[in-house]
């Protein structure tokens, strides 16, 4: 296979590799597609504490598995995805940034919101990653 073929194939893993979970029945996740399961550092506390305040809601850190996609391909349009099952699927290069963490744990304090319409958003600009820009990107 070429280069450019082997690309492709890269780029198709990591997009089935995020929507693979939310088809799944039995473990939403599989070690298949290059899903690594993360121990969340410290520092994700204090990325809670902030997008809870920003969006004056509520929720329990510890209820969300967290994921690193190893094989997503850096610089791809794929920076994050939340399941329905409390998992939190993040590129390998992005597991530490905080706009784009604490966007994914907005999703899951709201249990969802994949069209960025709850005002949450709005509230919590500057301290997300702005919707508008993953809209740009194709994801959420």
């Amino acid at each position: 296979m070429n280069r450019r073929g082997a690309t492709g194939l890269r780029k198709l893993a990591a997009v089935v590799g995020i929507l693979v979970p939310v088809l799944a029945c039995e473990s939403p996740l599989s070690e298949a597609v290059g899903l690594v399961p993360l121990q969340p550092p410290p520092v994700y506390e204090r990325f809670w504490a902030e997008t809870e305040s920003c969006s004056s809601l509520a929720g329990d850190l510890a209820e969300v598995r967290w994921f690193v996609a190893r094989d997503v391909v850096v610089g791809s349009d794929i920076l994050g995805r939340r399941t329905g099952d409390s998992e939190i699927i993040l590129r390998a290069d992005l597991w530490l940034d905080g706009p784009v963490v604490r966007h994914e744990m907005l999703h899951q304090l709201l249990r969802g919101d994949g069209a960025h319409e709850n005002p949450a958003w709005n509230d919590c600009s500057g301290v997300v990653l702005a919707p508008r820009f993953i809209r740009g990107l194709g994801g959420g």
